[in-house]
């Protein structure tokens, strides 16, 4: 039988117009006897029937059958079969478009039959069920005249128990639950950076293809490589298992598990208890994204990270391209900014030491200053001595009778008085000049010992200054730390986990006195939300 997403490719007013053709045929009388078919035949022979195109096409010769006659026929032989009776079966193929209508399959271990519960039907008792329930249904044979495919049109159904596959299901989810194999203190972490990536599916899986296109886009530094398996039927499940093994012992950053979407039980495979023991029991770390976003399977639980599909799961192994440029333009910033003030700060420094040192600089111009203001002095007074020679020399003159004689002797005089005069002058010179040189090599010292100084203590705040690959990792350590907290501090953890929250009116139920009977609550999971009725 067709997949059920077949009646999604079909406008509504189809089944509308199937379902007022059944209805007109069930009004007919059952067509049994010889002469009602001739008559039948004569009549379809005699109409015109137009031609996909819109033109009309030729009619049929008499005793020939179009397609559409044929399925008229039937239509009135089987509509009158199964009122009445209920019949029970297991749910498989469940399709809820938006139209309203619900097609699924009733199936036993034998045999299998298509239904639709048409929207108006359903609004009177609506269709709760899920694959894998059992249940007992009951209604109207009629023949699908665009698919020519049988089908039970639905008046009501009840409840039967859960199937026996989905009851094996659960039982095998309670025990490795109760084993603690789903506990999320088991789930590995995924490298911070993920390089190299194996994916187990079927080489010629559309899931394997929305992998590549994901991870090209997102991720385009990723290397993927496959191990193939087989991911439906009885063999999967071996299959499965070798190609993790595989992809374990090869040492890659993580493994990825996909498989489009598909029945319950196409997905079964996945529900494999080895298989979930081989996934726990591994050492790299497992994205699983099987089937579509209802779709459950303990393949799923087990891995140490569960996406509702292959993409999701491509998805999850780390953060896109875009990310990672912001991250790495945020640390360069952050580098530039480093240096930039570890720089700033040393040529303070560097300006302080030289203020420090201005005042040396000063010292041969204060000596220089007091040199010359000694020879203005030593000037000054050396013509004042010469004046006052001069004047007793003049009066001298003017007494004395031979003036020849007395200036000889005065001659004599000056002549020691100024060979004293420039001696002291030249000692008191030479003795100025030795403490100006003293003063200059100490200044020299003083200066080429602070200079080495200052020097000694820029290279040791160099040496001091921060790797920026060292400041880089504490950041990154950083950033990895807050991952996990946001991670532990997420609300809908819980939910993924399994649990569910309940809500009413918006608000979290924690009491049973806030849910009475008759009330309507909200029961919210970690992929969606379904209302709930309490009955008792």
């Amino acid at each position: 039988m067709p997949d059920s997403r077949f009646f999604d490719d079909f406008p509504d007013y189809l089944f509308a117009d199937a379902e007022l053709q059944t209805e007109a045929v069930q009004t007919r009388r059952p067509v049994s006897r010889r002469s009602d078919r001739t008559a039948y035949r004569s009549q379809r022979s005699s109409s015109v029937y137009p031609s996909a195109s819109g033109a009309v096409r030729a009619v049929p010769e008499p005793g020939v059958l179009t397609v559409s006659a044929a399925v008229e026929q039937l239509r009135g032989v089987v509509s009158n079969m199964l009122g009445g009776l209920w019949i029970t079966g297991e749910v498989s193929n469940l399709s809820r478009p938006v139209s309203g209508h619900v097609y699924f399959t009733l199936k036993d271990g034998d045999a299998q039959l298509r239904c639709v519960y048409f929207a108006m039907t359903a609004r009177r008792h609506p269709a709760t069920f899920r694959i894998g329930d059992r249940i007992e249904v009951s209604g109207r044979a009629d023949i699908y005249a665009k698919g020519g495919e049988l089908q039970l049109r639905l008046s009501d159904w009840r409840h039967a128990g859960a199937g026996e596959l989905y009851e094996a299901y659960l039982r095998l989810k309670a025990k490795l639950s109760a084993e603690g194999l789903f506990d999320a203190g088991l789930k590995r972490r995924l490298p911070f950076f993920v390089r190299r990536v194996i994916v187990v599916t079927s080489p010629q899986a559309a899931a394997l293809q929305d992998v590549i296109r994901t991870v090209s886009r997102r991720m385009p530094w990723v290397r993927l490589q496959i191990s193939p398996a087989v991911v439906q039927g009885s063999e999967a499940p071996a299959s499965l298992i070798a190609a993790l093994k595989r992809a374990d012992e090869a040492g890659a950053d993580a493994v990825l598990l996909v498989r489009g979407g598909g029945s319950f039980e196409d997905l079964m495979c996945f529900n494999d208890e080895p298989l979930v023991r081989t996934i726990r029991a591994m050492r790299t770390p497992v994205v699983a994204g099987i089937g579509h976003e209802s779709d459950e399977t303990l393949s799923t639980l087990a891995a140490d990270i569960g996406a509702s599909t292959p993409t999701a799961a491509a998805e999850q192994l780390g953060q896109d391209i875009g990310w990672w440029q912001s991250l790495l333009v945020g640390f360069g910033q952050q580098l530039d900014t480093g240096i930039e003030r570890r720089l700033t700060d040393a040529e303070q420094a560097v300006d302080s030491a030289e203020r420090r040192l201005a005042p040396f600089g000063a010292v041969p111009t204060v000596l220089a200053s007091r040199v010359a203001k000694s020879a203005r002095l030593l000037d000054r007074l050396t013509d004042a001595v010469f004046a006052d020679a001069g004047e007793r020399l003049r009066r001298a003159g003017r007494t004395l009778v031979s003036p020849e004689a007395a200036l000889r002797g005065k001659a004599k005089q000056l002549t020691v008085a100024a060979a004293a005069l420039e001696g002291s002058f030249t000692q008191k010179t030479d003795a100025q000049q030795r403490r100006v040189m003293r003063a200059l090599t100490q200044l020299e010292a003083a200066t080429a010992g602070k200079t080495a100084f200052c020097e000694a203590r820029l290279l040791t705040a160099l040496r001091h200054m921060p790797s920026p690959a060292t400041l880089l990792g504490a950041r990154q350590k950083e950033l990895e730390a807050a991952t996990r907290a946001l991670a532990a501090l997420d609300p809908d953890r819980p939910l993924r986990q399994g649990y569910v929250r309940v809500e009413k009116d918006g608000v979290p139920v924690v009491s049973a006195r806030d849910a009475e009977p008759g009330s309507s609550v909200k029961l919210v999971f970690a992929d969606g939300s379904r209302e709930a009725d309490i009955r008792r």
